[in-house]
């Protein structure tokens, strides 16, 4: 098993505001690769980490409300995340198979 690197709540907004450049298709822009990170205990609320590659990361206690997921590689990931509850018409987050 690989060891996992530890990430921090600073490097994770960086993370997602590099996904977002990427998305957008910005010169010099690069996806960001979290593949074999710990996670843990991180706030990812309303962070936009779509299409991120999240392999075997650990995702363990990790605040998720309103995190945009849809198309991550979550293959082996530690998924046991906790979930705020949603006020009536909240989104929650997106988790959509790649």
């Amino acid at each position: 098993m690989k060891q996992r690197i530890k990430v921090s709540q600073p490097a994770i907004v960086r993370a997602a505001e590099a996904n977002i450049r990427f998305n957008r298709s910005m010169r010099g822009a690069v996806r960001p690769n979290l593949a074999y990170h710990d996670l843990t205990g991180l706030d990812l609320t309303g962070l936009d980490l779509s299409g991120v590659d999240l392999t075997g990361a650990c995702l363990h206690r990790v605040l998720a409300k309103g995190a945009n997921l849809s198309g991550a590689n979550l293959f082996g990931a530690d998924l046991r995340v906790e979930l705020a509850p949603l006020a009536p018409g909240e989104p929650g987050p997106v988790w959509k198979a790649a």
